[in-house]
């Protein structure tokens, strides 16, 4: 049995790109490039170990503090994080099975548009069959 804990966002983070540049435009794409990685090694390592059971796959349900040097952070930026961490493996029992994360990561591959909570309302009303 595998616990996996992501360190960026379920969600894609919806922008608004008007008045962007090329700078803007590249650091998008860098982390679009960057999660869909993430989430591609999840999908690569379920089919590649289909005996394993992945129990839960959590991530964070709003941002981390950043700070542009490592291992720098502030004391409110490290407690923060850790009650995020807390109260997101606690809701992780009830709301983020594995098999649901592995499904709508899988389902944003092939281009689906939708978070991970219209996707849990639409699975819930019967609009994607068993994965």
């Amino acid at each position: 049995m595998v616990d996996v804990v992501l360190t960026s966002e379920r969600d894609l983070e919806t922008v608004d790109p008007t008045g962007w540049n090329v700078i803007h435009v590249a650091i998008r794409a860098a982390w679009l490039n960057r999660y869909y990685h993430k989430m591609d090694a999840l999908l690569r390592a379920q089919f590649a170990y289909p005996t394993i059971d992945f129990r839960y796959i959590i991530s964070p349900s709003s941002k981390l503090p950043h700070n542009w040097e490592p291992l720098s952070f502030s004391e409110d930026q490290i407690q923060a994080s850790l009650e995020l961490g807390e109260n997101d493996g606690k809701a992780a029992e009830v709301l983020h099975r594995a098999e649901d994360s592995l499904e709508f990561f899988a389902l944003l591959k092939k281009g689906a548009k939708m978070t991970y909570g219209e996707f849990l309302t639409q699975k819930h009303q019967g609009v994607f069959a068993d994965y």
